[in-house]
C-alpha cells in the first residue's frame, strides 16, 4: 500500500534500506534513552523526566513517556540483582 500526497508518494520500496531491509530507526531509541538518563543523573544526580527526554531525541510525549518507564523498569530490576 502507498501513501500519497498530490506531489510524491511513498511506497514501502522507496523507504526500504540497501538491503530491502526496512530502517530501523525506532530500534536505537532505547539506548539513546539510557544514555540520555545516564547523562542526566551524572549531572544532576536524579531520573531524566519524560519531557527532558522528549526534547532531547526529539520524539513525542508518549513514545518519551513510554521510554521512561522501560529505563526506569531496568533501572529498578538492576538494583534489586
Amino acid at each position: 500500500m502507498a501513501a500519497t500526497n498530490d506531489s510524491w508518494t511513498i511506497t514501502p520500496s522507496s523507504t526500504a534500506g540497501v538491503d530491502g531491509e526496512q530502517p530501523r530507526e525506532g530500534d536505537e531509541l532505547p539506548e539513546r534513552a539510557r544514555q540520555e538518563d545516564a547523562r542526566h543523573w551524572e549531572t544532576y544526580q536524579r531520573p531524566i523526566s519524560a519531557e527532558t527526554l522528549r526534547k532531547r531525541l526529539h520524539v513525542g510525549a508518549a513514545r518519551s513517556r513510554m521510554l521512561v518507564t522501560m529505563i526506569r523498569s531496568d533501572t529498578s530490576s538492576q538494583r534489586t540483582d
